[in-house]
């Protein structure tokens, strides 16, 4: 008799686990750009913005922009769903680091012997580059990305 109880509460158990619906992976959205710029000894910032293909971005900023002249943005982290223009900004972001073959350039740029260097990683789609020293040439990138940063509607994040 107890072993019919412990199968029927196992049956009850699997069947509860298999009515549990799949996480679609069309409702989670897909980071598509990720950026992050390190400390150095000097005025740049510091932060970690991630964009997604649905619009949103996140942005974390640990030190302010020398650019952002009229301090729109302090420290501390930011959210945004972004207006058509800032698509159009982000779209050309995109053709940007296709014409600068970004897509060849995964991997890290760097000369451990010197310190006063930012880091600099920027991930786009499944290619990632670190750039320290030497790196393949993005600034151009580096500043649309940025400008995309302060032309941003951003708004406070909310703790959870």
């Amino acid at each position: 008799m107890r072993g019919l109880i412990f199968i029927f509460i196992g049956a009850i158990g699997f069947w509860g686990c298999r009515t549990v619906p799949p996480v679609s992976s069309d409702t989670i959205p897909q980071l598509i750009l990720e950026h992050q710029r390190g400390a150095c000894f000097g005025p740049c910032p510091i932060f970690l913005l991630r964009v997604f293909d649905d619009g949103s971005a996140t942005l974390s900023l640990q030190k302010v922009f020398p650019e952002d002249r009229g301090a729109r943005l302090p420290v501390g982290d930011y959210q945004m769903v972004a207006s058509n223009g800032q698509v159009q900004n982000l779209g050309s972001i995109l053709k940007k680091s296709d014409r600068l073959d970004f897509e060849n350039l995964g991997g890290t740029y760097d000369n451990p012997m010197i310190m006063d260097l930012p880091s600099i990683r920027t991930r786009i789609r499944d290619v990632e580059v670190i750039d320290r020293y030497e790196g393949p040439g993005l600034e151009s990138l580096y500043e649309a990305i940025e400008l995309f940063i302060l032309d941003g509607e951003w708004e406070p994040q909310m703790n959870e």
